[in-house]
């Protein structure tokens, strides 16, 4: 019931929400289902192809069988809380012409980063990726750097 709260507040409106469940009683992921929270007359395969199901939120998060072809929010669970996700600030000295923004570049340093990681010891899943700017770039010359090498000439 505390989870059905929790995705209450992340769909936007009290509608409807996929949350992974299907006919054969089984999460997205595999795993069967040990909770139930169906609403009045469900499951009831109406349409005789009812095999997934989504989250009622107008009645009180109450589960329905549905047709899988219907547009609806889709709710993912994830055992890793937010507050494991880190933000870095890599600061990269590059002395080539090799471009830091090329997608093979980016793929290649988040791989030895990846590598550097678990010889350190980090033996969980890691998971890296890129952030974005508003520019669409990933990496930006140092402000800092462009006036030293003005200052050295």
């Amino acid at each position: 019931m505390l989870e059905n709260q929790q995705v209450q507040r992340l769909v936007p409106y009290a509608g409807k929400s996929w949350i992974g469940l299907y006919r054969n009683w089984s999460w997205a992921d595999g795993s069967n289902s040990s909770f139930s929270y169906w609403g009045a007359n469900e499951p009831n395969n109406v349409e005789r192809n009812e095999n997934c199901v989504a989250a009622n939120f107008a009645e009180s998060g109450q589960w329905q069988d549905w047709n899988c072809d219907y547009r609806r929010a889709f709710v993912c669970y994830s055992e890793s809380p937010v507050s494991n996700q880190v933000t870095l600030k890599l600061k990269v000295v590059k002395n080539s012409s090799v471009d830091l923004n090329d997608s093979a570049v980016m793929e290649d340093m988040l791989q030895q980063l990846k590598q550097k990681l678990k010889e350190q010891g980090v033996n969980e899943d890691i998971r890296l990726s890129w952030r974005k700017q508003s520019d669409g770039n990933v990496f930006h010359k140092d402000k800092e750097d462009s006036k030293k090498k003005k200052d050295e000439l």
